[in-house]
């Protein structure tokens, strides 16, 4: 099942410290700085990101000459176990 990940698909904070390889601490500086902003919240209140959202954030970020580190992301495919919790094609907003 090939094809492009949907940039509307809402991600948790713990998908996109995995997936991206920066802290929570990261998204949270991202929040409070005005860079990305919840879409919407989870059944407890956690916050969720639009997909698209993010990966401007992250790439905008390392594009700054700004990021100590150098682009770590896991870009592979997500595994099917992640993508249990979080199917980045399924969900609705």
């Amino acid at each position: 099942m090939g094809g492009r990940a949907n940039l509307d698909a809402l991600v948790p904070t713990w998908f996109i410290c995995h997936w991206l390889d920066v802290s929570k601490q990261t998204v949270n500086y991202w929040v409070s700085a005005g860079k990305l902003t919840p879409a919407a919240r989870d059944g407890h209140g956690r916050p969720l990101y639009r997909y698209g959202d993010v990966l401007a954030v992250e790439r905008d970020t390392r594009r700054s000459g700004k990021s100590r580190r150098r682009a770590r992301m896991n870009r592979s495919a997500p595994t099917r176990s992640l993508l249990r919790f979080c199917p980045l094609g399924s969900q609705r907003s």
